[in-house]
């Protein structure tokens, strides 16, 4: 029995023993924990030591409602790598360190990152296109943008007054010439109804309202027709913000007023014949057109109608005049080979021939 409780104590003191070492160990080989000795203060106060505390992970974004844009899971299938940026367009991954070296094609897919609702930003806005007027426009600026040189210009009939009256308004002479050319084709006796002389000025409106009180001498001088002329033209171009079309186009009704948003298309192929003309006139200079006979008529109603139907179906542009007998449907042309292309295509596509008078 003796035996017996010796053997247990014996077995006791082992245990005891062996926890009293584990514990022992431990605290041996546990380090020590970083301490920070404070200067010693002035007399009377105490020193501290300071612990320093453990260190933890900052808390995220989601936790501080602070930090950089949120990271958002991709919606598209293959758009793993988007980051969608804040509102300066700054890429969370690459704003601190980006990485050198040019860019290349094979690695990953960059993301666009748009700055709110709407298209990206770097999507090129499409503009409308440009209307028939603007269009026009555009043409006469490029055109009168380039050196303005005649060719020959002593060439061209009433050369002088051309000159005179388009510098005293300020006008490019090829535009005058143009218009004289394209309204009478240089005639100082042309005369449709209240159309009168080289520039086809209106009577008695607008030529009273510029100052021109009699009509004798709007048709005896050309001189004094082309001066009417450019001073209408310069009117109209101030009043419509120094825009040729509406100008023109005011210019041909013989109006004194510009209203462009009543252009109409024939309004923009008028301006267009004028550039057309400009353009001829600095390439060539003086071409002299002459006119023959074709057809008479009883009627303007019935001139108009055989010129509209020359045009639509040969292609030629007819003039129409009118004398003691009527109106009279003339064939322009510039030069014997022009004259006889012209007939030969009436001919051929009308099955008309000139009167004999």
């Amino acid at each position: 029995m003796a035996n017996k409780t010796m053997k247990k104590s014996l077995i006791a003191g082992a245990i005891i023993g062996t926890l009293v070492f584990i514990v022992a160990w431990a605290a041996l080989t546990r380090p020590p924990a970083q301490t920070e000795t404070v200067e010693s203060p002035p007399s009377g106060a105490v020193a501290i030591n300071k612990t320093e505390p453990e260190k933890t992970d900052p808390p995220g974004p989601e936790k501080a409602g602070i930090g950089p844009a949120e990271v958002k899971a991709p919606e598209t299938p293959g758009a793993q790598n988007q980051v969608e940026g804040d509102a300066s367009g700054v890429d969370a991954r690459t704003a601190t360190n980006p990485e050198p070296g040019p860019a290349s094609n094979d690695g990953p897919e960059v993301a666009v990152v748009s700055t709110g609702a709407g298209e990206p930003e770097d999507k090129a806005r499409e503009m409308p296109p440009l209307t028939p007027y603007e269009d026009e426009e555009k043409m006469w600026e490029a055109m009168l943008a380039r050196p303005q040189r005649l060719q020959n210009p002593e060439s061209f009939p009433y050369w002088d007054c051309v000159l005179v009256s388009s510098s005293e308004n300020a006008l490019p002479p090829a535009v005058v010439l143009a218009l004289v050319k394209l309204s009478s084709n240089f005639d100082p006796k042309y005369t449709v109804d209240e159309y009168h002389g080289l520039m086809k000025i209106a009577w008695p409106e607008p030529a009273r309202t510029l100052g021109f009180d009699e009509k004798v001498s709007m048709l005896e001088d050309p001189c004094r027709n082309i001066e009417a002329g450019c001073i209408m033209l310069r009117k109209l171009f101030d009043s419509s913000d120094r825009q040729w079309t509406p100008a023109l186009a005011a210019f041909r009704k013989q109006a004194l007023s510009v209203n462009p948003k009543t252009l109409s298309p024939d309004d923009v192929k008028f301006s267009a014949a004028v550039r057309n003309e400009v353009e001829s006139i600095m390439a060539q200079g003086f071409v002299k057109t002459e006119k023959e006979f074709f057809m008479a008529f009883d009627t303007k109603v019935g001139a108009v109608s055989m010129k509209e139907h020359i045009k639509k179906e040969a292609g030629v542009e007819m003039a129409i005049a009118e004398n003691e007998y009527g109106y009279v449907l003339m064939l322009p042309y510039q030069g014997e080979e022009q004259k006889a292309e012209k007939l030969e295509k009436i001919e051929k596509y009308t099955g008309l021939a000139p009167q004999q008078q």
